[in-house]
């Protein structure tokens, strides 16, 4: 688990300079222990790092993260492009791409007709 964060003496380094006790850092360990595949070692290594004596071992495990998009929006331009680069490599018409063209822009929620080939 050490190894994959690197040097875990700047985190104990911040522990001490915060007033932190070493009871308090093993408190903290079993809490993460206990947590088993809830939480990984970032979690513990970010608890440690924001670690307060008066905070306890048990609280604070939360680490808010920024949510990922979920909902990009189809980009008709990538979609022509992928469609005709496709198209011309397998040898096919401009007809059976602008059909292919539609099929997939169809598929991703857009209007047909916001591109042509």
């Amino acid at each position: 688990m050490c190894e994959l964060l690197g040097d875990w003496r700047r985190v104990l380094r911040a522990c001490q300079q915060s007033g932190v006790g070493p009871q308090h850092v093993l408190d903290c360990i079993a809490h993460y222990r206990q947590l088993g595949d809830r939480v990984g070692p970032g979690t513990l290594y970010w608890r440690l790092k924001n670690c307060h004596p008066n905070l306890d071992a048990d609280a604070g495990w939360q680490v808010e993260l920024p949510k990922p998009m979920t909902t990009a929006k189809p980009n008709p331009e990538m979609i022509r492009q992928r469609t005709v680069m496709d198209g011309r490599k397998a040898g096919a018409s401009d007809q059976r791409i602008a059909e292919v063209l539609r099929d997939r822009l169809v598929a991703a929620g857009l209007a047909p007709d916001v591109v042509e080939v």
